[in-house]
This record gives C-alpha cells, structure tokens and sequence, in this order.
C-alpha cells in the first residue's frame, strides 16, 4: 500500500467525516460511507477507507449473509 498510494488519497475533512460516520452507524458498509460523498469522490473515499483501516481506526468485518461491515477500533 505504501508503495502503491503513499498518503492518504481523501482530503482531511473526508477522513474525519468517515469516521464520523462510523462512529454514528457502527457496523456501516462501505457502499453507504461511499454513498455520503459525491459520486467524483469515491475513489478517494475507499482509498481512505483503506487506509483509515491501515492505521488502525477502521476495521472491516465480514459477514456470512451480506456486505462486510466497518467499524471503529477501540481507542481510535
């Protein structure tokens, strides 16, 4: 990932709006963060998304029945 993007894609406000977003909906999928942010924007959302994970802040958790859901890490 370093290699590849090495810095965060999003602008500072989106990060922080992505987390904000999860810390409202825990267990939100990453379609409906996407869905928050203008459609020229979702690029940079998922790369932030990434490496919001990369981090540590964000984690996503599969699920058996449905789309993988995100969440924030405790103490992030």
């Amino acid at each position: 990932l370093d290699r590849v993007f090495g810095r965060l894609h999003g602008t500072a406000n989106e990060a922080q709006r992505v987390l904000e977003l999860v810390a409202a909906e825990p267990g939100i999928t990453a379609a409906k963060l996407i869905q928050a942010f203008p459609p020229a924007r979702a690029e940079f959302i998922i790369l932030t998304i990434v490496w919001l994970a990369k981090l540590g802040l964000l984690d996503w958790l599969e699920s058996s029945s449905g789309p993988a859901s995100i969440v924030q890490l405790p103490g992030a």
